[in-house]
């Protein structure tokens, strides 16, 4: 009987070892996987996709000023009364605006 019951205590003591190992394996992809989905690295990840594909000038314009014009409304100017958000979005979308059409190629007819 003991040495049935030894046998049973050292197959528990794998087990929870087993389980331990598997734990911190799960622990450390959940990690990983929480790294990956971060805000700040869903939106790089996004910055690069834009600016890789072939899209057109237009298109990547309108995204960005879209986008610029966006954060700008959510962070910048949330709390200001009416004017002071409207003319900020305005020198938002001019300051974009002129640094896309420097980023756009010329377009040749």
């Amino acid at each position: 009987m003991t040495e049935a019951y030894e046998k049973l205590r050292s197959r528990i003591a794998e087990k929870r070892a087993n389980m331990t190992r598997q734990e911190e394996e799960m622990k450390l992809q959940f990690q990983d996987i929480k790294a990956h989905l971060s805000p700040g690295s869903l939106l790089k990840r996004a910055v690069k996709n834009i600016v890789q594909t072939n899209a057109t000038p237009s298109a990547l314009q309108t995204g960005i000023s879209v986008g610029a014009g966006f954060l700008a409304d959510r962070f910048l100017f949330r709390k200001r009364n009416f004017i002071v958000r409207s003319l900020g979005l305005f020198a938002v979308r001019k300051v974009v605006n002129k640094f896309t059409n420097k980023l756009s190629p010329p377009e040749t007819s």
